[in-house]
C-alpha cells in the first residue's frame, strides 16, 4: 500500500524597478509519503527568490538574485529495523546569490557572459559555481558557443541521512548500511 497527500502554493510578483525588471517569488510545499509497513515522511519546503534585471548599460546587461530555501521534514518508522532517517527530523536551509554580465562585444556577432553563483546550504557547505560562455553569431542563421562552468548539487536527505538494514547480526540484531 502507498498514500500520499500533499499540496503546494506559489506567488509570483513582477514590477518595473527604474528602467529595469524586478521578480520575486514565494513558494511553499508539503508532502506527506506513506507506506504502513515502513512509516510516514513529511517534508515542508518552502522557498524565495528575488531576481533583479537592470536597464542595460552600454554593452552589459546586469541581473543579480538572492534566494532561501528552508526544507523541514519528519519520518514516523513504522519499523526502525527497515528502512529510516537518522536524525528522524530535522531543517535543511540553503542560502544562494548570484550575479551575472552579458557582455555585447560586437553587436549581432560576438557575446561573452560572466557570472557566479553562490550558494551555502547545511547538506554540503559553501559552494562557488562560476560560468562563462562566449556566443559567436557569424550569420543570421547559425551559432556557435562554448562554456565552461563548475556546478554544484545538494545531496538529498535520503542520499544525506537514510539508514538501510542490510542483515541481521549474530546477536539478532540489525546490521546498518
Amino acid at each position: 500500500e502507498f498514500e500520499y497527500s500533499g499540496a503546494h502554493l506559489l506567488g509570483v510578483r513582477n514590477w518595473t524597478v527604474g528602467s529595469g525588471e524586478a521578480r520575486l517569488q514565494a513558494y511553499v510545499e508539503q508532502q506527506k509519503p506513506k507506506m504502513p509497513a515502513y512509516g510516514e515522511l513529511t517534508v515542508d519546503t518552502t522557498d524565495l527568490d528575488f531576481q533583479h534585471q537592470l536597464a542595460p548599460i552600454g554593452s552589459h546587461e546586469l541581473i543579480w538574485g538572492l534566494g532561501w530555501r528552508s526544507i523541514r521534514y519528519r519520518i514516523n518508522p513504522a519499523s526502525p529495523f527497515v528502512l529510516s532517517l537518522d536524525p528522524t527530523s530535522g531543517n535543511e536551509r540553503i542560502l544562494s546569490a548570484f550575479v551575472q554580465d552579458e557582455i555585447t562585444l560586437e553587436p549581432r556577432r560576438w557575446k561573452v557572459l560572466l557570472g557566479t553563483r553562490l550558494e551555502d546550504n547545511s547538506l554540503s557547505g559553501f559552494e562557488p559555481q562560476p560560468n562563462v560562455r562566449l556566443l559567436w553569431t557569424p550569420t543570421e542563421l547559425d551559432s556557435l558557443w562554448t562554456q565552461w562552468s563548475r556546478a554544484s548539487r545538494t545531496p538529498s536527505l535520503g542520499e544525506a541521512y537514510s539508514r538501510a538494514v542490510v542483515g541481521f547480526g549474530a546477536g539478532g540484531g540489525p546490521l546498518r548500511a
